[in-house]
């Protein structure tokens, strides 16, 4: 049986402050900064042997694929609400139900549905040629996979932080199952490049 490889890239440095043009950038645009990382990102990816590039549809995700799309023009690729952001499980937690108590129940579980059904469209075994896929997602989607590829508590996604244009990587195998080969990985970028939209860096 063959092996897939995930690639999760969590979109460049954004700013969701900037102006709206279109329904399609109401989750903010990347900064200047952010389009630096993203083309750092795509040099690093365009060594790998890719077989088909799945981005989010939000703004931010697509711009930080475009740089790895031009490189790559002939590589298959997909636009897909399956990467958007969510909240992906809340579940019993009491920190998570605390902070969002203000969400409909409902809309808490079809997000988390939402969340799960992504990572078992995704994380799944292959046949055929081994596949190495990129995935360019959001930072609570991304946790939440790496969370059930460890087969921890899916409430523990909340507890990792992650730089933004950082690299995850799962492999997916039909023998050994899930594993998780790295999390969060900056080599890619220098010092001065590393935000993470959530903390002062």
């Amino acid at each position: 049986m063959a092996t897939r490889y995930l690639y999760l890239i969590r979109h460049g440095q954004y700013d969701s402050s900037a102006p709206v043009p279109s329904p399609r950038h109401l989750e903010g645009e990347l900064t200047k900064l952010g389009h630096t990382q993203a083309k750092r990102t795509a040099k690093a990816l365009t060594r790998l042997p890719i077989t088909k590039i799945h981005y989010s549809m939000l703004r931010r995700a697509e711009q930080t694929a475009q740089p790895l799309l031009e490189a790559l023009p002939l590589i298959k690729n997909k636009r897909t609400r399956r990467l958007k952001e969510c909240i992906p499980y809340v579940g019993d937690n009491t920190y998570l139900k605390s902070l969002y108590s203000d969400m409909p129940r409902s809309e808490i579980a079809r997000q988390e549905e939402y969340a799960e059904n992504a990572f078992s469209y995704y994380v799944r075994p292959t046949r055929g040629i081994n596949k190495h896929e990129i995935l360019y997602s959001h930072a609570n989607l991304i946790r939440y996979f790496v969370c059930r590829a460890l087969g921890v508590s899916p409430a523990a996604w909340i507890n990792m932080d992650i730089y933004n244009c950082s690299i995850t990587r799962i492999l997916v195998d039909g023998r050994r199952g899930v594993l998780l080969l790295s999390y969060n990985d900056i080599g890619h970028l220098t010092p001065t490049m590393l935000t993470d939209n959530m903390h002062e860096l």
